[in-house]
């Protein structure tokens, strides 16, 4: 039989069994608290070298079990994260988790941003390197006899043209009009050689001479017109440039053609005069105002101009030695003075006596071979204005002086950018003049080696006419 339980039994069971479910209560809190093994041995090197932990975790505190509060503070530790963990970025340390980039070299930063520099260059592109070697080489020696100007058109030019497009441009065409101008003697040379054989190579010269030309005027038109847009804005970092630009733009109007053959694909001008009956005569004076545009140019920018690299160009202290224009000259000038005082018209007497008296100079300035051509482009850029426009007007006394600088300016003749002019300006000349004023330009013809027949010639544009003498 079994025996009962008694009440005292039964109670201290029931005690029992409530003492052990609290112990196992307390037991399974503490569990749910003990903290979880996060240890992990892919910290970055730097935090396995100082011995930290890896993993941020919570510091458990008895009051955190008691009150089952999250403890604000922790420990910050190896993260593992990317590209730098926590303790050292806490420290400001390199963390080996972030790749070290090499520092660019040159040579790699050249490759990566200029990936296009090295294809191959296009036509156009051949075509300008060889303009400005030429012009590096050869050209520059050609526009100057003075060895200092020389050496600026050669350096300074060229540097200051890399900063200035309106300047490159215009020696890249001036380069061109050179390199036309001598395939074209190399054409006219060959045709006289071979008059009967077959003309293939001629064609070849001819089509080379057009492309030079092509580019001498693509070239010519574009710095012109950056040139012009730049004057409106004058400053000592452009000074030196837009005064070279209007030196070489000078003497590309003087190599451009006067004459356009008319398969040429350079112009549809087939008219023997220029458009207005003027037998040539505005062409011959249109360069006269680009020589009075290179002085207006230089009036601003002198201040800048005299105190750098290209003062040169503006340095000039010529003498008045009347022995050394010679007899002839200072006759036929003396001549043409007396001649013009005689004239009622006050503005015409005046305008056209003060030439004459600039001409004098000019002329005793260009014997000198310190100054040379340089100052025999002086002449139009001293005239006063009035002549200029007796000039436009066909004023015969003003074309009659004109006929005289001419004389000057053939002394120049073999310079290439100049050959031809002075002819071709005093058969203009001839033609605008009436029969009664015509014997006071006898002198000019002579010097030059022009008869009347010659002048009434109309130049023959079948083949390629580009300078005509």
């Amino acid at each position: 039989m079994t025996p009962k339980a008694s009440s005292s039994d039964l109670a201290g069971c029931v005690g029992a069994l409530n003492g052990s479910q609290q112990s196992n209560s307390d037991f399974d809190r503490r569990v749910r608290h003990r903290r979880s093994n996060l240890k992990s041995r892919n910290g970055c090197a730097q935090c396995k070298k100082r011995k930290i932990k890896v993993q941020c975790q919570y510091i458990v505190t008895r009051h955190t079990i008691r009150c089952g509060k999250q403890a604000d503070n922790f420990e910050i530790q190896c993260n593992e994260e990317t590209p730098s963990c926590g303790a050292c970025t806490k420290s400001r340390l390199h963390c080996s988790f972030k790749p070290i980039t090499p520092p660019a070299t040159p040579a790699s930063a050249f490759a990566s941003s200029s990936t296009n520099l090295a294809g191959t260059l296009s036509d156009d592109q051949l075509l300008n390197l060889e303009l400005l070697h030429n012009y590096s080489t050869k050209t520059y020696a050609t526009l100057s006899d003075r060895d200092g100007i020389r050496e600026l058109y050669q350096t300074n030019f060229v540097t200051e043209g890399l900063s200035h497009d309106f300047l490159i441009h215009g020696i890249l065409s001036t380069s061109a009009f050179h390199l036309g101008y001598g395939q074209q003697q190399k054409y006219q040379s060959y045709l006289s050689q071979h008059p009967l054989e077959s003309h293939s190579e001629a064609a070849s010269l001819l089509a080379k001479a057009r492309l030079y030309f092509l580019a001498a005027h693509t070239h010519y038109n574009t710095a012109l017109s950056s040139f012009r847009a730049n004057l409106a804005a004058i400053t000592p970092s452009n000074s030196n440039a837009l005064f070279a630009c209007s030196t070489v733009i000078l003497v590309a109007a003087l190599a451009r053609p006067r004459h356009l053959a008319v398969d040429d694909g350079l112009t549809d001008d087939d008219d023997d005069d220029d458009g207005d009956g003027d037998d040539g005569t505005a062409k011959a004076i249109e360069w006269l105002h680009l020589v009075r545009g290179t002085a207006s140019v230089l009036e601003p920018t002198r201040p800048w101009i005299i105190q750098g690299s290209m003062r040169l160009l503006t340095e000039w202290e010529p003498d008045r030695d009347s022995q050394a224009i010679g007899e002839d000259t200072s006759s036929q000038l003396k001549q043409l003075s007396l001649f013009i005082a005689k004239n009622p018209d006050q503005v015409i007497r005046r305008s056209c006596e003060e030439a004459i008296d600039k001409l004098r100079s000019c002329f005793i300035w260009a014997t000198k071979k310190f100054y040379g051509i340089t100052y025999t482009f002086s002449w139009p850029a001293m005239v006063s204005a009035e002549y200029m426009t007796l000039l436009s007007l066909r004023s015969p006394e003003a074309l009659m002086i004109l006929a005289h600088y001419c004389v000057l300016l053939y002394r120049f003749d073999h310079f290439w950018y100049v050959h031809g002019w002075a002819g071709y300006t005093v058969k203009a000349i001839y033609r605008n003049l009436e029969e009664e004023w015509r014997k006071w330009i006898e002198w000019p013809m002579t010097m030059i080696g022009i008869d009347t027949a010659a002048c009434m010639i109309v130049a023959d544009r079948s083949q390629l006419d580009y300078r005509p003498v």
